[in-house]
């Protein structure tokens, strides 16, 4: 129902607010998750180290050999075979198939 519609529209924009908060911490939580720690997380295997970055099988297609790079340092992974890359939240819903926002959900319980 539209704020304005309320019978108290104060104590529901103070609501509404706190609630924005809320979910604004819960995404910022999910963001400060590494990568690498999300790879675990989602079975990749054993990290592979290569150069500066790590290498790991991406859980996006079937993998034999790790093609799909982690950057611990700026939280980025991309995959060569699929050509695909993002943060770790984007990783988490490429890999299950979900929403931003039930990755967060599922990340952050």
């Amino acid at each position: 129902m539209p704020a304005w519609r309320r019978a108290n529209p104060e104590a529901a924009a103070a609501r509404d607010c706190k609630r924005e908060e809320r979910w604004t911490l819960r995404v910022e939580a999910a963001r400060a998750l590494g990568v690498v720690e999300i790879a675990e997380r989602l079975g990749c295997g054993q990290p592979v180290r290569r150069g500066n970055r790590l290498a790991v099988r991406c859980p996006l297609h079937e993998d034999h050999d790790p093609s799909c790079t982690l950057d611990p340092q700026v939280h980025l992974w991309y995959c060569f075979v699929c050509a695909e890359g993002g943060d770790g939240i984007r990783l988490y819903m490429r890999a299950r198939r979900l929403t931003f926002v039930a990755a967060v959900r599922k990340l952050v319980p």
